[in-house]
C-alpha cells in the first residue's frame, strides 16, 4: 500500500477520516506510469498539514508513491481500526467494530454475507496465472479496449482521473489501466488482491491501489472517484439494487458509472445450468470445488471437439485454468441475480443520473453507463490535480 491511497479510504462503519498507525515499509519497485504524481488532499508526508495553493510548488507528492507500506493499521478517531498486511488494507466490517443497534446488526449480516462472497471468489482466483491466463477469454489489451467502449470514454479523457474498479477480481484490468494515465482504486472482498497486489508490486506498481473491501459497506471517500466500473459483480451480493446504491456514494459530481449484470438467457442449456447451479451452489466450499475440477474434464473434452470441427474461435480455446475459473464463476459463488436492462435504467433515474445507455451486450449479460449531474472535467481530486500542476 502507498500513502497515495489514504486519500479515498474512508472507515466502512462510520464513514470517517482513517490514519495511519503504527505501519512498516519497504522500498518500493520503482515504475513508469503513464500518469504523474498527485496530490492528496492532506499531506502525509509533510508535516505541515493539508495542501495550499501557494505551497504546491513544495510539495515532493513522489514521495507517497516510494514506499511500499507493509504492515499497520488504519484507524478512525473512534478508535475503530483495520489491519494492513502483506501490503494490502483490509477494510472488512467485523463484527467486534459494532454494537447491538439495529443499523450494527445489517452491517454484521451484509458482513457475514461479504465473507462467503470473498472465500468463492477468492478460490476460483487461486486458479488464474498471471503470466499465461486470460480473463473471461480476453487479454489485458482486448479488456482495456473494451472499458473505453464500456464506459464511453477517450484515453484521453481519461488521464489524471481517479478511476475505481470495484470488484476487481485478479487485478489484470486494474493494471492495465494506467496506460490511460489514470489513477485506480482496485477494490475486491476475495483476497484475490493479494495476489494481484503481490505480483504487480514486484513489477513496480505506482497508480493501481489494491484493497480488501466489501461493496456492500464500501469505504470509499463520498463523491471522489472520477469513473466507477464494476463488470460483473454487484449482482454477486446479496441485493444488487443495494450494492450499486452503496458505492455510487464514491461518485464526483460530472463522474460516469458502468456496471455489467447478468440477464436470464434462452434455450435448454442454460436452463440446465441453472438446475445444476441450485444443486452445487450451496455444498461446502471444498465440495463445491471439487465437483467442478471435476466437471472440468467432460469440458475440455467438448471444448477439443468443438475445435477439431471448426466450431469455435480462438477466445473460446481455453486453458485447463480459464475453464476452470469460468465454471468456478458459473456454479460456485452464493449469489447470482439476473437483471434487464430496464431495470438497471431504472436503478440509475432513481440515483438521477443522466445520458443512461447501454454499452455492451453478450450473451449472458449486459453493461450499462451513466453520468452523475454536475460540473465536468473530473471530480474534485482530478480538480485539485489540474490546479496543483497551472501553479507549479
Amino acid at each position: 500500500m502507498k500513502l497515495r491511497v489514504l486519500d479515498m479510504l474512508v472507515c466502512p462503519v462510520s464513514g470517517s477520516d482513517l490514519h495511519l498507525k503504527d505501519a512498516t515499509g519497504s522500498q518500493a519497485t520503482p515504475a513508469d506510469e503513464a500518469s504523474p504524481p498527485s496530490q492528496c488532499r492532506h499531506c502525509r508526508v509533510s508535516e505541515s498539514g493539508p495542501h495550499v495553493a501557494a505551497s504546491v510548488a513544495e510539495r515532493d507528492c513522489a514521495a507517497c508513491y516510494a514506499i511500499e507500506i507493509d504492515t499497520g493499521r488504519l484507524e478512525n478517531e473512534a478508535g475503530q481500526a483495520y489491519p494492513i498486511r502483506n501490503g494490502v488494507p483490509r477494510l472488512l466490517p467485523d463484527a467486534q467494530l459494532t454494537r447491538g443497534s439495529a443499523e450494527d446488526k445489517a452491517i454484521r449480516e451484509k458482513a457475514a454475507a461479504g465473507k462467503t462472497i470473498g472465500a468463492s471468489f477468492g478460490r476460483e482466483w487461486e486458479h488464474f496465472d498471471y503470466d499465461h491466463s486470460r480473463t473471461w477469454h480476453e487479454t489485458v489489451d482486448d479488456r482495456c479496449k473494451l472499458f473505453l467502449q464500456e464506459v464511453d470514454a477517450t484515453a484521453d479523457e481519461l488521464k489524471g482521473k481517479w478511476v475505481l474498479d470495484a470488484g476487481c477480481g485478479n487485478g489484470s484490468l486494474s493494471r492495465g489501466l494506467n496506460r490511460f494515465g489514470c489513477e485506480v482504486l482496485a477494490a475486491d472482498v476475495a483476497d484475490s488482491v493479494d495476489r494481484a497486489y503481490a505480483y504487480y508490486r514486484a513489477k513496480g506498481n505506482d497508480r493501481t491501489h489494491f484493497v480488501q473491501a466489501d461493496l456492500m459497506n464500501p469505504p470509499f471517500r463520498h463523491e471522489a472517484v472520477d469513473v466507477l466500473y464494476s463488470s460483473g459483480v454487484l449482482h454477486h451480493n446479496p441485493d444488487t439494487r443495494q450494492a450499486l446504491l452503496a458505492v455510487a456514494k464514491a461518485l464526483a459530481p460530472g463522474a460516469k458509472i458502468y456496471i455489467w449484470v447478468y440477464h436470464k438467457e434462452p434455450g435448454i442449456k442454460f436452463a440446465l445450468q441453472l438446475k445444476l447451479r441450485q444443486v452445487v451452489s450451496p455444498m461446502p466450499a471444498p465440495v463445491k470445488h471439487a465437483f467442478v475440477c471435476v466437471w472440468s474434464v467432460q469440458s475440455m473434452i467438448r471444448q477439443h471437439i468443438r475445435t477439431l470441427l471448426g466450431l469455435n474461435d480462438e477466445k473460446d480455446r481455453l486453458t485447463w485454468r480459464e475453464r476452470i475459473v469460468d465454471l468456478l464463476d458459473i456454479y460456485t459463488p452464493r449469489y447470482r441475480w439476473m437483471h434487464t436492462q430496464d431495470e438497471v435504467k431504472g436503478w440509475y433515474r432513481e440515483l438521477g443520473f443522466e445520458d443512461i445507455k447501454t454499452t455492451e451486450v453478450r450473451d449472458w449479460g449486459f453493461g450499462v453507463v451513466a453520468t452523475k449531474p454536475g460540473t465536468g472535467g473530473g471530480g474534485p481530486l482530478s480538480q485539485t490535480r489540474q490546479a496543483a500542476a497551472t501553479n507549479a
